[in-house]
């Protein structure tokens, strides 16, 4: 795993009202990376990641944080995930998330990773103080996993890009994030019923919809 100290190139802890939506976009998308946790192909166990993990938000105040290193599409890519995938590997691998030092994160993106079950993103939902989520290239995550970011109430960009599994109910899942400004559905299974779902939002500036 690799970590560097925070940047002072930071997502304010409150949103700007005066600040012009298409500058915050900005600021999101080009946010620092604190800690990273770059993997070889296939050495995704659960306990690996679990491990690495806790030891990066041990290290001090990790705000930014991504599974791999960026790449030409501004997406963290993690090596292949294991071939058995169960519901247990992610209560296993980011059970360092429930962790109170985690909750000062703004920004995670997890990508590749076995995301299984209803249960996949339990480990997320004390994180509120979140700006930006990234849930990619993770095809079995189903939709009512969503159900358990409804605490992360000051979202303002989300993917869920390569999330093949993800359907229609998507932007409802989402329905507590009414800061949201950004939400890339691309490589989902969402239909135009989601993308007047969508509508729900009232400051969304940028949807992405292609390839569904």
């Amino acid at each position: 795993a690799a970590y560097t100290p925070a940047s002072s190139a930071t997502v304010d802890d409150d949103d700007d009202p005066q600040l012009p939506v298409h500058e915050r976009l900005a600021q999101l998308d080009q946010l620092p990376i604190d800690a990273a946790l770059p993997w070889d192909e296939g050495r995704a166990s659960a306990e690996d990641v679990a491990g690495e993990l806790g030891r990066l938000l041990s290290r001090g105040s990790v705000r930014h944080l991504t599974t791999g290193t960026a790449d030409a599409h501004g997406s963290a890519r993690l090596g292949a995930a294991p071939a058995k995938q169960h519901e247990r590997w992610p209560a296993i691998a980011l059970a360092p998330l429930r962790r109170p030092e985690a909750r000062s994160i703004l920004s995670l993106c997890l990508s590749g990773l076995p995301l299984v079950g209803t249960e996949a993103l339990a480990p997320l939902s004390e994180l509120g103080a979140l700006r930006s989520l990234r849930v990619e290239h993770s095809p079995s995550l189903p939709t009512p996993a969503l159900a358990r970011l409804i605490k992360l109430v000051r979202l303002e960009l989300v993917s869920f890009r390569g999330c093949a599994s993800l359907g229609d109910q998507t932007p409802g899942m989402l329905l507590s994030s009414q800061r949201l400004k950004a939400l890339h559905l691309d490589g989902t299974s969402v239909g135009d019923i989601a993308l007047l779902a969508a509508t729900i939002f009232p400051v969304l500036a940028r949807l992405h919809f292609s390839y569904t």
